[in-house]
């Protein structure tokens, strides 16, 4: 971490600011398979900027392009003059324009967390995104509509769920036949298991 040369008024500032502040609700779902909460980079804002600016402090994060590496800069500035900042290094592992924006935001979160010393999340979607994790398939559990006969099944690439009964393959989706929703159907003829055997 660099600062300026005197840090004595922003030291003063950020203690006050650290005596009062109120750590951000998680109050946002990540990727539904990981099913964990999260504080957003506006719920993490929201939470400081006022506190900050009470005590005479603002921060700033931009970035900067150093040898074909996009480094985000994080700086807490006193209205003294006096400063801090950190740099982190950004390594997206999808080298588009939305790796690029997934992994800056949560690039912004997490070092404007440290900086200023909140703790609010477990785990966030910026992450996933900026690194590409594929997700943890969990087993699927069944419901009263789904109790079926025993039966096999598989997920595909794209995180499909196919079930294999004993007389052929089925998918979730709305049985052709009643009103039944998002139950799994037949993959021929896209009836639910209660219609195809009704009679």
């Amino acid at each position: 971490m660099k600062t300026s040369e005197n840090i004595a008024e922003l030291t003063k500032a950020m203690v006050e600011v650290q005596k009062s502040i109120v750590h951000p609700s998680r109050d946002k779902v990540s990727n539904p398979t990981y099913r964990a909460k999260y504080a957003d980079l506006t719920k993490v804002i929201e939470s400081c900027r006022l506190l900050l600016t009470e005590n005479h402090l603002f921060f700033t994060q931009p970035t900067e392009e150093r040898d074909g590496v996009t480094v985000l800069i994080t700086r807490i500035s006193h209205t003294s003059g006096q400063w801090m900042e950190g740099e982190l290094k950004l390594n997206p592992e999808k080298n588009t324009p939305q790796g690029l924006g997934s992994a800056i935001t949560y690039a912004r979160r997490y070092s404007l967390t440290a900086m200023i010393g909140l703790a609010p999340e477990d785990e966030d979607d910026d992450g996933e995104a900026a690194e590409n994790r594929p997700p943890v398939r969990r087993q699927e559990t069944a419901t009263k509509k789904d109790t079926q006969p025993s039966a096999s099944s598989e997920t595909t690439e794209s995180g499909e769920i196919i079930k294999h009964w004993a007389d052929g393959d089925a998918k979730r989706g709305d049985c052709a036949k009643c009103d039944k929703k998002n139950v799994f159907c037949y993959i021929e003829g896209g009836l639910c298991y209660d219609c195809k055997h009704q009679g």
